[in-house]
Formats: structure tokens, C-alpha cells, sequence
């Protein structure tokens, strides 16, 4: 007890926060059985050889040199097999953060990591999973985007930790928020947070999301991929704030890459190739052929074009932060904070229609089946076809799926605001979707008003999307 409260007193008042609370909103508190790992473990980014483990160590003294942590991965919990170990560095720099490509590992297997430091204080036990190589027959992932820890209780992540089927968990986008929205005030620390903007105060906004047991424990149980998106990144400061994300991530680094570069191809045996895209650093930079910005960039672009040519894998998903379907909102009267124009989002793909009809153009020409698009953003639940012109029919009929060349599913928020939360009474936004529904055909399914995750059961002849919601404004 005495270790936790020197703790919080250094954590608090350090200047590298910069920030200091008088009170914490309710189910916030650094774990505090694990001196000094408390804010968790972490592993992600898995091949089928090797997978990143992360954690986190903090000083309960003023010496600022590098922590060595000993860490483990074992095939079983009791850790009476270990299958490799070493010695890592939590540095000052990275905000006493450390992380490890451990590799010689089997694929598709469950693994237990621990970090122990030199006093034998150990972490909690973290479970994770090598991507599967050459056959397979079935695959769980998690999807989940939007958790403003300010906006809502983390209900979505504890019930996505407490589950034993997922092989992935994949987060698109706006992990930390920057800001506290003014119609979601429902968990928020006194005094306020500011918006981060340098390095430690992004490493401050990652370390307070830690602060939350639910949080932990899903990125405890799972392993993890995770991709930025505007709420996680200072466009203004894109450096520190990326490097903030990678040193609190279980990211793979890549020496010799620039570190703003994130996109990546996972491949999950013969059944999935998953293009983890970026549609935020490389947006409005580039300029096509026809003169109008690229979404994704030329180099981008053409990674993820070529890409999807070469897989032999059954399914090939990308994901984008953004919804990539048409958003019709032509003939609506303006709806407050929703839309006052043709589209709802004209920063997301529906800026970039000749990009994304290039795109899915490609896909047809190329004849690339089964084909899924996972994003976020949207704040809502979607399935959604995407056709290359949805609203032609003559080029795509809804009632059968017919013209679409690939599909899209879009989760729901864990926290962030939608429809309810613009002060629309359900009922009136349930209404509202059944009018958004008929103008936008190719739109399969949307739920305006829940919160939570989504996931998807993958097999050779079929996937299946699920929507799982969760209560926000309360435990």
C-alpha cells in the first residue's frame, strides 16, 4: 500500500504529466497488486512465428535510468514450459514503456507472457495467439472503434476480454480521444483534461486510459492490431503524438520505416489476408490521375492494390478507419451536427468517390471475391454492400446483392456518441435510420443508437457478422 501511494503521487505530479487530478471518475485506478506493472501487459501485431509483448513499468524513485524487465511466454499459465525469455529496457524516453518481438513460437497456439522485474516483482499473466500458417478452418476476430473513455464506462472491452473464442483483436481507429466532448460528459477526472499536444502529454492520455481495469483486461486477453485515427493523432504535431501511440501499443516497429507508417498485411493462413490500411496520414496528399486527392496515397494505394492481386488466401479484409460506402444524404432536410449536404462525411471516402470508385473498379476487373471492408468512425452499426454505383439500378439491385463487389461492416462505437447522444429520442432515431435506409440502398442493415463491438466467424464458405452491445452509462 505505501509502494501505491508513493506511486500516485509521482504519477500525478510529475512534471512529465504535467497534469494534476483531484478526484478520478468512477472504475479508474492503476492496478495495483502488480508493483510496479500497473498499467497491464499487452501483445499484438502476431505472425505465425512471433508476436509483440508490452508492458509498462513505472519508478517509485527519482532515478531515471532504464528499468530491466525480464520477460517470459510459455505454453502453459503455470509457466512450467517456457518457451523463450529475456531482457528488456523501459526507458524514460518511451514513458518507462517496453516491448519484445518474441519470436520461435508455433503457430496458431495460445500463449501465456508474464514480465518480472529485478526485485521479482512479476505482472499479471497475459494470454496470446500466433496467426495460423497453411490450413484452417475457422477464425474469431473482434472489431471495435471509438472508446472515449470520457464518454462512457468500458463495458464493450471487458466483455470482449472475458471471452475465450477470439484469435484477433482489431481496432480501427480513435483508441484515446483527444478532447471531451461537451454532450458526453460522463466520466471525466477534475480538474478536466486538457488536449494533448507533446509528447508527454500524449503519453499522459494513454497512460490515464490504462487507468481503466476494463481496458487492461481485454488487451490482457487478446492479441491485439491497432491503427490511429484523427482523435489519437495531433495533425498538427503528427510525430509525437504517433510515437505516443507506438510506445503504448504492442506495434511492431520497423527500423529504417518512417514511424507515421503503419500499414501492414497480416496473413491468417490460407483463410485471411488482412490489409491493415491508413487513411488518415496519407489523405488529401497525393493527387490521381484526374486531378482530384488520393485517400490512401499512390505508394499506398498501390501496396494495397497489388496486395489484394497477389493473395490466394479465401477472404481478404481491409481495414480503414473510415467508412468507405456511400453515405447518401441527398434530399434530407439539414439534420444538426449530422449533415447539411449531399453526403454526411465528406472528409471520409465520400470525399474521395473517384479513389473509391477506382478501388472497387479494380476489385470487379480483377474478378477478387469475398472481399470485406472493416471500419469505423461512424459511431453506428452498418452492414453495407458496396456496389460502385449504388444508386444506379441498373448497375446494382439490393434485394439480391447483385453489382456489389464487396461488402462493408462497420461496428458500432464502445463509447462515442451517436444519434442518442445528439439528443434524438430512440424512437424518433430508429425512424430516422428506416428513412436513411431507403435512401441509401445499399445499405443492409444500421442500428443509430448502441454501443459496443462487433464480431466476425470466418470459414471457407462463409462469414458471419455480429453486433454485441453494451450499457455505457453505467457498470
Amino acid at each position: 500500500m505505501y509502494k501505491f501511494i508513493i506511486f500516485l503521487a509521482l504519477l500525478w505530479q510529475s512534471a512529465a504529466i504535467a497534469q494534476v487530478f483531484t478526484s478520478f471518475p468512477p472504475n479508474m485506478y492503476a492496478d495495483s497488486t502488480a508493483y510496479p506493472f500497473y498499467w497491464g501487459i499487452a501483445s499484438g501485431d502476431p505472425l505465425s512465428d512471433r508476436v509483440i509483448l508490452w508492458t509498462k513499468a513505472e519508478k517509485t524513485d527519482d532515478d531515471l535510468s532504464p528499468i530491466p524487465l525480464t520477460w517470459e511466454i510459455s505454453s502453459d499459465s503455470t509457466f512450467s514450459t517456457i518457451i523463450n525469455n529475456g531482457t528488456i529496457m523501459a526507458t524514460i524516453e518511451k514513458d518507462w514503456t517496453a516491448k519484445v518481438d518474441a519470436d520461435n513460437l508455433q503457430a496458431y497456439t495460445t500463449y501465456y507472457y508474464r514480465f518480472t522485474d529485478t526485485e521479482g516483482n512479476s505482472s499479471r499473466i497475459g494470454r496470446t495467439k500466433t496467426a495460423p500458417s497453411g490450413s484452417i478452418d475457422e477464425l474469431k476476430f473482434a472489431v471495435a472503434s471509438c472508446s472515449s473513455i470520457f464518454s462512457g464506462y468500458f463495458n464493450a472491452y471487458r466483455r470482449i476480454g472475458e471471452r475465450n473464442d477470439i484469435d484477433l483483436f482489431i481496432h480501427v481507429g480513435d483508441y484515446v480521444y483527444d478532447f471531451v466532448d461537451g454532450d458526453e460528459r460522463v466520466r471525466i477526472p477534475e480538474p478536466e483534461p486538457t488536449e494533448p499536444f507533446t509528447l508527454q502529454e500524449w503519453h499522459w492520455r494513454h497512460a490515464y486510459y490504462l487507468l481503466d481495469p476494463d481496458l487492461r483486461y481485454a488487451r490482457q486477453q487478446h492479441p491485439m492490431i491497432a491503427m490511429w485515427d484523427n482523435h489519437d493523432i495531433e495533425l498538427n504535431n503528427i510525430s509525437e503524438s504517433v510515437q505516443a501511440f507506438r510506445n503504448y501499443l504492442p506495434m511492431r516497429d520497423t527500423p529504417g520505416e518512417a514511424i507515421e507508417k503503419a500499414y501492414q498485411k497480416l496473413q491468417y493462413g490460407d483463410l485471411v489476408d488482412i490489409f491493415v490500411s491508413d487513411v488518415l496520414l496519407y489523405k488529401n496528399i497525393d493527387s490521381l490521375a484526374v486531378g482530384e486527392y488520393s485517400m490512401l496515397g499512390n505508394e499506398q494505394y498501390e501496396w494495397l492494390t497489388e496486395g489484394l492481386l497477389n493473395s490466394t488466401a479465401k477472404w481478404r479484409f481491409i481495414t480503414s478507419q473510415n467508412m468507405m460506402s456511400l453515405w447518401n444524404a441527398e434530399g434530407l432536410p439539414p439534420l444538426p451536427g449530422l449533415t447539411d449536404g449531399p453526403v454526411f462525411d465528406p472528409s471520409s471516402w465520400d470525399g474521395h468517390f473517384l479513389e473509391r470508385e477506382m478501388l472497387l473498379n479494380f476489385i470487379k476487373d480483377n474478378t477478387i471475391d469475398n472481399c470485406m471492408v472493416l471500419s469505423g468512425d461512424a459511431h453506428m452499426s452498418f452492414i453495407m454492400d458496396l456496389p460502385i454505383y449504388p444508386l444506379d439500378s441498373l448497375q446494382y439491385i439490393p434485394s439480391t446483392g447483385e453489382g456489389s463487389v464487396a461488402v462493408e461492416f462497420l461496428p458500432t462505437s464502445i463509447t462515442r456518441g451517436n444519434f442518442d447522444e445528439q439528443g434524438i429520442p430512440e424512437n424518433i432515431a430508429l425512424n430516422v435510420a428506416i428513412i436513411l435506409l431507403s435512401i441509401n440502398p445499399h445499405h443492409i442493415f444500421m442500428q443509430p443508437v448502441k454501443h459496443g463491438y462487433g464480431t466476425l466467424t470466418v470459414r471457407a464458405d462463409s462469414t458471419v457478422a455480429k453486433f454485441w452491445y453494451s450499457p455505457i452509462l453505467s457498470l
